[in-house]
């Protein structure tokens, strides 16, 4: 009994653990991405070690939309220093629901990329 309740439910676990890489509509931040940059601009707080050794630069940061719009599995994909990196990661992650991205009128898991800028 256990092995064929398994059986019967495994594909839809597994399909929705997939993430599609061309939805029919994207992921977008709540308001769009003005929204997105402003909330950014209000959100980030530039690490006070990064001002004194003067760090700039473009932390490339990965996250998964889920289909409730929510943001997981945030990762740096390309970083300046620790403390930067450390600061990108912690904004992405307090991202507020995305409008989920959909294939076929059905929400989906998106990855998506973000490059965050910081510049003093």
């Amino acid at each position: 009994m256990k092995i064929f309740l398994l059986i019967l439910f495994f594909p839809f676990i597994t399909f929705s653990q997939t993430i599609v890489e061309n939805p029919d509509i994207s992921a977008e931040f709540p308001e769009g991405n003005q929204k997105l940059i402003t909330f950014l601009s209000e959100n980030i707080n530039y690490p006070e070690e990064a001002k004194k050794q003067q760090v700039q630069g473009k932390v490339y940061v990965s996250f998964i939309v889920e289909i409730d719009g929510s943001v997981s599995n945030v990762k740096v994909l390309r970083g300046v220093n620790a403390y930067l990196d450390r600061e990108a990661v912690r904004v992405v992650s307090s991202f507020p629901n995305f409008n989920p991205a959909t294939k076929d009128g059905k929400p989906v898991r998106t990855k998506m990329v973000l490059p965050i800028l910081f510049k003093l």
